[in-house]
């Protein structure tokens, strides 16, 4: 006779995660293939049969650095291997209706009788459009023990966007911590991404789409600056992530002086002039400090915050 684990495994979709965000999942092994043991969300398993080993893990989102892109979850895999040798037990792939709060799966490994193993169950929830599979969320459990009688309090595991490769990535460095630039300036910015395995994907987001537009691509993001303020950019592979602040600033389009000219009578007489600097809408920026220059310093001289004072007669251009 060969003793089987069951796990089942209700899976939160991200469509609900206002409502829920863990959920519990309850791997039993058994004598009778049919029999599930049902779980509380998050709250303690319930007393087993002797012959039954319920091995629990609360799985939930992360959703830190996570796109707005991730799509809906039609199909979800589950992959059971060994832990000692990474040997593939068992795999199920189920197609789950996308507007669903909750889907709840069952799927059937192998145990030899009398034996104790250490299972790693790896979850995938995809997207699948004209046939195509695209993974956007994974997640995978540490090693549990799988033995008949012998329940275990639920273990946690985070589900991250992307697929499962992403879960190998040991480290992620953005080349800035600070970045800034004028309004409809754009600058680069460089990823370094180490994994164990594979070719991972990485997920760009802002904290305000406003102030920045984010145009991911092979090794880093084009930063586009759209209005003045600051944002958080964030890159995230799997479990790793790293962040930079953008600040963007107003962009000058010109600086106005009043008045426009000023006639003195005698010399020694002084003018008093005024500048405002100007956004890329014509409009005055506060704050803003200026440089007064006297065009023939012969002729009249500045003494200060915009005053200038005739020494000989003639004509001197005034700028800021």
């Amino acid at each position: 006779m060969r003793r089987r684990v069951i796990p089942r495994v209700p899976v939160v979709s991200p469509r609900a995660r206002a409502r829920r965000l863990r959920v519990a999942v309850c791997l039993l092994v058994t004598l009778v293939p049919t029999v599930v043991l049902s779980c509380a969300d998050g709250g303690p398993l319930a007393t087993p049969a002797p012959n039954l080993a319920p091995l629990g893990f609360a799985p939930a989102y992360n959703y830190f650095g996570a796109s707005a892109s991730s799509a809906d979850i039609n199909r979800i895999r589950l992959t059971a291997r060994d832990a000692a040798d990474g040997r593939l037990l068992t795999a199920d792939t189920v197609d789950v209706d996308a507007d669903a709060s909750e889907w709840r799966l069952d799927l059937d490994v192998p145990v030899e009788p009398g034996r104790v193993i250490q299972v790693v169950v790896t979850i995938e929830l995809i997207n699948v459009v004209g046939g195509v599979e695209t993974v956007q969320w994974s997640g995978q459990t540490a090693p549990i023990s799988a033995s008949a009688g012998q329940p275990q309090a639920p273990a946690p595991v985070e589900l991250y966007q992307g697929p499962p490769g992403n879960l190998a990535v040991v480290s992620l460095t953005l080349s800035e911590q600070h970045v800034s630039l004028a309004e409809r300036d754009s600058a680069d910015v460089t990823v370094a991404v180490v994994s164990e395995s594979g070719t991972p994907e990485v997920f760009w987001s802002t904290t305000d789409s406003s102030v920045v537009g984010l145009e991911g691509h092979a090794g880093g993001a084009r930063l586009r600056a759209l209005r003045p303020g600051t944002a958080r950019i964030m890159a995230v592979a799997g479990p790793r992530a790293d962040t930079l602040e953008l600040m963007v600033l107003q962009r000058i389009s010109g600086v106005r002086v009043r008045p426009d000219s000023v006639e003195l009578s005698s010399l020694g007489a002084e003018a008093s002039f005024t500048a405002d600097v100007l956004d890329g809408q014509g409009a005055p920026m506060a704050g803003e400090d200026v440089v007064w220059t006297s065009g023939d310093t012969a002729v009249a001289v500045h003494l200060g915050g915009g005053r200038f004072r005739a020494v000989v007669a003639g004509r001197a251009v005034v700028s800021a």
